[in-house]
């Protein structure tokens, strides 16, 4: 079980600039530390820093969230970190069955609201059931 504290870092990926800071001052004003990045390629060098939780746009430029997800869970090292992947294209926050499959412990749906992030954060972190 991972403990929330002041020290809790969240890796954020998503390519839009105006999404990563909105994300972003939601997370810190929360109390996570945040570690932004804008593709795939620099999401899966930054989770082998090992974060507490990586969010994870399904639409990145060079290499889709999923497969960012896949490599993170395959990797022995990053394995156990929990991966909430999110997308503005879907209308439900039930995990898509290949959202499941790949291992993602969740599914955010933009637009959301601040507390539903910051709760869903806290919930995978401490394996609650979402």
């Amino acid at each position: 079980m991972t403990s929330l504290n002041a020290k809790t870092r969240v890796l954020l990926v998503d390519d839009r600039g105006a999404n990563r800071y909105v994300l972003g001052r939601i997370l810190q004003n929360a109390g996570f530390a945040v570690e932004a990045c804008a593709t795939g390629m620099q999401a899966l060098d930054a989770a082998r820093t090992l974060p507490a939780v990586v969010i994870l746009d399904i639409k990145l430029p060079d290499i889709s969230g999923y497969e960012v997800c896949r490599v993170i869970k395959n990797d022995p090292l990053t394995r156990p970190i929990p991966v909430l992947l999110m997308s503005a294209a879907f209308a439900t926050e039930q995990i898509p069955p290949e959202i499941a499959r790949i291992g993602a412990e969740g599914f955010l749906v933009h637009p959301f609201k601040a507390a539903d992030v910051v709760e869903k954060i806290k919930s995978v972190l401490l394996h609650e059931p979402l």
